[in-house]
């Protein structure tokens, strides 16, 4: 069922990626509402996909209805000359539902599983242990870790009074919250391959570890429930992307976790845009594992600047995700410029970590001691 739910997803992107008709956008976007029925799933979780895209909806429809072109077949105006773009309406709805369609044929598929069904249908594919291992061991660490507290942790609030502390180089907590996930991990990797390679375990406890490390983070509140500031966890998820390329034995520790990330919070249901939450993961842990070597071989020696710039770049590709999906929207090019706000937060919070990234990585010595410990 689940091959045949992604063969689905397939071809419905492609649709969606060739057509740009809006008659055929709401033509597609019926077709997945009765998919969605067909695979039993429940229409409330239909309500809520929606309600959480709405703002990007409504953002895309306004945009072409505001500075799109005028069509005087289409134009409705009021007594005070005051004109409706009806036209750009209609053009704004059926390019935001192009990316909707994607999102949602992605979440049907999500429903066809957990993310431990995906270690196994992974296992019966013959996937090697070192991709398909990592998802299994992390999903394992979230359901101790919450499972524990009752589950009530997804709401749980990180205090401005520890955010601080690490950005005056505090890192002592963080430092044992990575010890006591390398024990865990192993523990766990043990019960499922005991006979298991010393090289090769070090790597799934890393790449596993720092992935539940950076799902912890995301299901925790840090600032308020207001959009202030976008991106604000990047502060501590981007030095976890680099911190994974350090103590990785491959060249792409990164990369692999930055994948691992991205498949469970899709499958976990985060963030609003379905299977475009991997290029959130991916795209910032590939630039990591590319960069970082060619950075450490024309800088000798480390310094808050240079992580803190490093934090820039990799906070533009954790950007990614949204301007992929309103460059898929195709609006007009005043759109963007509602985008700067954002990136610009992007940004700031970018450069604020590596002034975490910094002290981490002079303690990668201690954390590496830690990772060898039985």
């Amino acid at each position: 069922m689940i091959k045949l739910k992604i063969l689905y997803f397939l071809i419905m992107t492609a649709s969606c990626l060739y057509f740009k008709e809006p008659l055929l956008m709401f033509l597609f976007f019926l077709t997945n509402v009765a998919v969605w029925c067909i695979a039993r799933i429940s229409i409330n979780e239909l309500f809520t996909s929606f309600k959480r895209y709405t703002p990007f909806f409504f953002f895309i429809a306004v945009s072409y209805a505001i500075l799109g072109d005028f069509d005087e077949d289409f134009l409705i105006s009021n007594s005070l000359q005051t004109g409706i773009n009806l036209h750009g309406i209609v053009s704004g709805i059926g390019m935001a539902l192009r990316v909707y369609n994607i999102v949602l044929s992605s979440l049907i598929v999500r429903k066809a599983g957990s993310p431990h069904d995906l270690y196994r249908m992974l296992r019966a594919m013959k996937v090697p242990d070192s991709i398909a291992l990592p998802f299994e061991v992390t999903s394992a660490l979230l359901e101790i870790r919450f499972s524990s507290r009752n589950g009530s942790d997804q709401k749980q609030k990180f205090k401005i009074a520890n955010l601080s502390s690490l950005l005056r180089g505090n890192i002592t907590p963080l430092v044992e919250s990575i010890g006591k996930s390398f024990l865990n991990a192993r523990k766990i990797i043990m019960e499922r391959n005991p006979f298991i390679r010393e090289v090769q375990l070090n790597e799934l406890i890393v790449i596993a570890s720092l992935s539940f490390l950076i799902m912890s983070i995301r299901m925790i509140k840090i600032l308020p429930g207001i959009p202030f500031a976008p991106g604000h966890k990047s502060l501590i998820i981007i030095p976890f992307y680099i911190l994974a390329h350090e103590l990785s034995s491959s060249r792409w520790g990164s990369t692999k976790t930055g994948f691992t990330v991205g498949i469970i919070s899709f499958m976990m249901g985060f963030g609003k845009f379905g299977v475009f939450e991997l290029l959130k993961h991916v795209s910032p842990g590939l630039f990591v594992d590319l960069t970082v070597p060619v950075m450490k071989g024309i800088f000798k020696r480390g310094s808050p600047l240079i992580y803190c710039t490093l934090g820039v770049m990799i906070s533009t590709f954790r950007f990614s995700t949204l301007l992929v999906v309103t460059l898929l929207a195709s609006p007009p090019e005043g759109a963007y410029y509602v985008l700067v706000f954002i990136f610009v937060s992007h940004i700031i919070v970018g450069a604020l970590s590596g002034f975490i990234t910094y002290p981490l990585l002079k303690s990668v010595d201690v954390i590496k001691s830690m990772l060898g410990e039985q």
